[in-house]
């Protein structure tokens, strides 16, 4: 019987307090898997896994950039075997989509990245390039950190990308509901105040740099809902690959020359080719 379903497809609920903190951590960590959202969201720092420093101006500030598109990095010793191995499949995928180069860590380098499991800090990261050693990124195991998407969103926030929903002019391209946001959260869904660059690209509905449809959300209603059609690609929010946009964005901040080919004038595709720079 049709009568018997959640309308709209939304599952309103609320955790009695009898529960343990572990238990209201699985029921979070299943319930973001059947909403699609993403346990970065949970990490506890500024827009869910950014760690913010004084200056901010990254994005449309070169010298936040890495130096020569080099990404000098290390892998501390608390991962396992398994968990190195998709930390470095992960930066295998960046530099054959890019002309990014995940390299080891030489004398001349002044900063550098570090993977840790460190507990403590979900799974979280800074933005952009610091000029400092062992720039961490955080990877909690027990937040469901290690996997693909999330490591390579964390690499893009250190790339220097902030979420794609705190863009100025996002208001034109999604309604955020303030009333469904978690109370105290709120401060997630601001829009930027600092100086950053869409290089001249739209607005990313499928960026893996965007948040999911119920981020942060107190009652398991939507609190971030398009304003204009979205292509049937990936689901917003989605932590599965970088997008064609991202893609393109990466080597516009980092000088490659990617061949592209608009396949679709309204719809905006992207064929990217990367050609790098000798």
């Amino acid at each position: 019987m049709i009568d018997h379903y959640w309308p709209n497809g939304e599952l309103l609920y609320e955790i009695s307090p009898c529960f343990s903190k572990i238990s209201v951590f699985m029921f979070f960590l299943v319930f973001q898997v059947v909403k699609g959202q993403n346990v970065w969201e949970k990490s506890g720092k500024f827009e869910g896994d950014i760690i913010l420093r004084r200056s901010r101006n990254v994005m449309e500030n070169s010298d936040r950039y890495w130096p020569n598109g080099e990404l000098p990095y290390e892998i501390a010793s608390n991962f396992n075997k398994s968990e190195k191995s998709i930390i470095l499949s992960t930066l295998e995928f960046l530099a054959n989509k890019t002309c990014l180069k995940p390299v080891s860590p030489r004398e001349e380098h002044e900063g550098s990245i570090l993977f840790t499991g460190e507990p403590g800090h979900g799974c979280s990261s800074t933005i952009g390039y610091w000029r400092k050693k062992n720039q961490k990124i955080y990877l909690d195991r027990d937040f469901g950190c290690l996997d693909f998407g999330t490591i390579l969103h964390e690499v893009l926030h250190v790339l220097g990308f902030w979420h794609q929903h705190s863009a100025k002019d996002r208001d034109k391209y999604i309604e955020i509901v303030l009333d469904n946001v978690q109370k105290g959260l709120e401060y997630n869904f601001n829009k930027a105040t600092h100086k950053t660059d869409s290089f001249g690209f739209d607005y990313d509905y499928e960026s893996i740099m965007h948040y999911s449809a119920f981020a942060f959300s107190r009652n398991g209603r939507k609190t971030i809902i398009p304003k204009r059609t979205v292509r049937q690609g990936l689901p917003m929010g989605q932590r599965k690959e970088l997008s064609e946009i991202d893609i393109l964005k990466i080597n516009k901040m980092y000088n490659c020359t990617p061949n592209v080919e608009v396949a679709d004038d309204n719809a905006k595709f992207y064929r990217v080719k990367v050609i790098r720079i000798k």
